[in-house]
């Protein structure tokens, strides 16, 4: 008898999670996400093979010309150490360049190759990004009171427009953070060469 009635409450309590779980996720109409599984138009090449020859051409076709990403803080009075600085920018010709000036371990200036399709899902998220954040919001964050270290993100489009980002490493836009990862990952997945410093910067 004791047996029977632990089972039953046993049953009981999982069908009542159940219904809790049905309950909740009927309640509402949840806004949909922009957020796409399987990339189309001129994004299309993310998700099928292209041929080799066609490289140039799709690059041609993305519509964001050049990403220029900066990173910047005040300087560590308590020990006497430089606040960090450092600029990352990748273009659409598949140009990367690195310029460490200060409170990092990579000192100078560098440069590398940006892979197509690391360049196709950094334009794709920056557009999706955008979409989420919506006309009446900015993307960053950057709180008047704080003394941050911040991070400035300003996007060079094909018709030579620009748009400037910034948000606060501590207290900043989430979306903006998404980002922001995506292209510290390009940075540390790219073989950096060091040139010379009065070498002139990519167009």
């Amino acid at each position: 008898m004791r047996r029977s009635r632990h089972v039953f409450f046993v049953f009981f309590a999982m069908n009542l999670v159940l219904v809790c779980v049905n309950c909740s996720l009927s309640l509402g109409d949840e806004p949909k996400s922009n957020w796409k599984g399987k990339p189309s138009g001129i994004y299309a090449f993310l998700g099928q093979p292209y041929r080799q020859d066609e490289s140039v051409r799709i690059r041609q076709s993305l519509p964001i010309k050049a990403f220029h990403f900066q990173k910047f803080g005040p300087p560590d009075l308590l020990n006497l150490k430089a606040g960090t600085r450092y600029r990352i920018e990748f273009h659409r010709d598949g140009t990367a360049r690195y310029h460490g000036l200060s409170g990092v371990e990579k000192l100078g200036v560098y440069s590398g190759k940006i892979d197509l399709f690391d360049y196709g899902r950094l334009c794709l998220l920056y557009e999706t990004l955008m979409k989420e954040v919506g006309p009446e919001e900015t993307l960053g964050h950057v709180p008047g009171n704080s003394d941050p270290v911040l991070s400035r993100l300003t996007i060079q489009f094909a018709d030579d427009q620009k748009s400037e980002y910034e948000d606060d490493a501590n207290f900043g836009d989430f979306r903006f953070w998404v980002l922001e990862n995506a292209i510290q990952r390009i940075y540390f997945n790219t073989e950096w060469t060091k040139i010379d410093e009065e070498t002139p910067e990519a167009p």
